[in-house]
């Protein structure tokens, strides 16, 4: 079998007998129709199952309307988001689609806990599904999307490199047998980023490879992750595997979130093996460390263990898949998520939509088709592809762009508009921040074409004064 650049770190000799069953999920809340149908379409009829989990809250709390309600939550209303992601097979006739809502109250959470209990109900469902130690478990959010051609690759293939094996290095290992440590089973993706439409994408700066390639490679997003059965939290062997205690507790006492300190993180067992003093302790011999029972994983040892990459391929650019990042229909949409979930802007309605963070400092920019030259954040000119993988377009069609991007006509240049439409209408009202360039907060002076909300200011200080 041979394999396409961007799954090389697949064994393509090393067959399974048996195709592995890949269980999927991760959160949902406003995504965009458009990521959803992309990721559906990418993986459409791969998955055994995908399962969303969605909160009556943000990760700051905030309260939020149901979205993907069953007809059960609904006093057996229809609700047509919830029909359409899981009744009308958009991820194909063999996988099941559940949404799962999550209601939690504790006032005070830890920074990001939200998160790890609703994915920790992504790995309660995937048990209830019936998942096995021979089957993988994908987690990722909707805006993070595996290519295709990785993830039939993953259902086959032996992701092990017997060399590393041989040589004690950090190789993947997806067994399922009793000799199965759980040391390291964790396959950490490598995803190119675009950022609010196909044509945006983020560069990677600092990186050379060739002369030809300097400075015009890819920006990868890391943080999607398999995992096999076999060393999951509630699907492997919780006999064999010792329990232990973890950063936070939730409000029933139950030990939730990232590892405590020497259980795991960054190779440190130091608390499960005395021997091992710290990762960077050289003299270790890593092979009878390697012969322990190490912990199972929970949900968020998904996002935050070792990142084991697959190998980066930075001759072509290649990736393993794509990471959609701010496919929104709307600015507010926008707005809200930087007002509410994740990393908290308290300024999210009123500063220029472009001043918000690097981020955004790129999506409008590339929206206005201007220079990003001196920004934090910067995106490769399209005029650049092609001589980035040497002139070979077919590289970028086959392993860089989702399916939908060159399959369904059009849509590459609607999306564009679309986001461009977007950006023009909330300038006419917060303006617009050339000046601004990520590397700092914003600040007024930065306001190159005032909107709406900074003339109304203006006015009222004419008034008081």
């Amino acid at each position: 079998m041979k394999l396409p650049p961007s799954i090389t770190r697949f064994n393509e000799e090393a067959i399974t007998l048996k195709k592995r069953r890949i269980y999927a999920g991760g959160l949902i809340a406003d995504d965009s129709w458009h990521v959803i149908g992309i990721q559906a379409l990418e993986t459409f009829d791969i998955f055994h199952s995908i399962v969303f989990v969605e909160s009556n809250r943000t990760q700051n709390h905030t309260p939020r309307k149901w979205r993907f309600f069953s007809p059960e939550q609904n006093n057996d209303n229809d609700n047509e988001d919830f029909t359409l992601l899981t009744q009308r097979g958009i991820y194909g006739p063999n996988t099941q689609v559940h949404v799962e809502p999550f209601i939690y109250e504790q006032k005070k959470e830890p920074p990001m806990f939200r998160e790890h209990l609703m994915r920790q109900k992504v790995l309660e469902t995937w048990k209830k599904l019936g998942m096995t130690r021979e089957d993988i478990g994908l987690m990722l959010d909707v805006d993070e999307i595996p290519s295709r051609e990785f993830l039939k690759a993953a259902q086959i293939c032996l992701p092990a490199d017997e060399k590393l094996i041989q040589n004690n290095k950090f190789a993947v290992d997806w067994r399922t047998d009793d000799k199965q440590t759980c040391y390291s089973p964790l396959l950490r993706l490598s995803l190119t980023m675009f950022e609010g439409s196909p044509k945006c994408i983020h560069k990677e700066e600092g990186k050379e490879v060739g002369p030809r390639y300097k400075n015009k490679i890819f920006k990868r997003f890391i943080s999607t992750s398999m995992i096999i059965g076999a060393c999951i939290e509630g699907i492997g062997n919780s006999t064999r595997h010792i329990k232990i205690p973890r950063v936070n507790k939730d409000i029933y006492g139950n030990y939730q979130g990232g590892r405590t300190k020497g259980y795991g993180e960054r190779r440190d067992y130091s608390k499960l093996i005395p021997e091992q003093k710290s990762s960077s302790d050289k003299t270790n011999n890593e092979k009878e460390f390697k012969e322990f029972y190490y912990p199972l994983y929970n949900s968020a040892d998904f996002r935050q263990m070792f990142k084991v990459l697959t190998q980066p391929l930075w001759r072509f650019g290649a990736s393993h898949g794509y990471h959609l990042h701010n496919f929104f229909d709307s600015a507010d949409q926008i707005r809200f998520k930087y007002a509410h979930f994740g990393h908290v802007h308290d300024t999210a309605f009123s500063v220029p939509l472009g001043g918000l963070n690097a981020d955004m400092s790129l999506f409008v920019k590339c929206a206005h088709n201007i220079s990003d030259a001196e920004n934090r954040k910067k995106r490769i000119n399209q005029t650049d592809l092609v001589s980035i993988v040497g002139g070979q377009r077919h590289m970028i069609e086959d392993h860089l762009e989702p399916l939908v991007f060159h399959t369904l006509k059009g849509y590459v240049d609607a999306r564009h508009e679309e986001m461009v439409a977007l950006v023009e209408k909330d300038e006419e009202i917060y303006g617009r921040a050339d000046k601004f360039d990520g590397n700092h907060l914003y600040k007024d002076n930065m306001l190159t074409h005032p909107g709406k909300i900074y003339n109304t200011e203006l006015k009222e200080e004419e008034k008081t004064e």
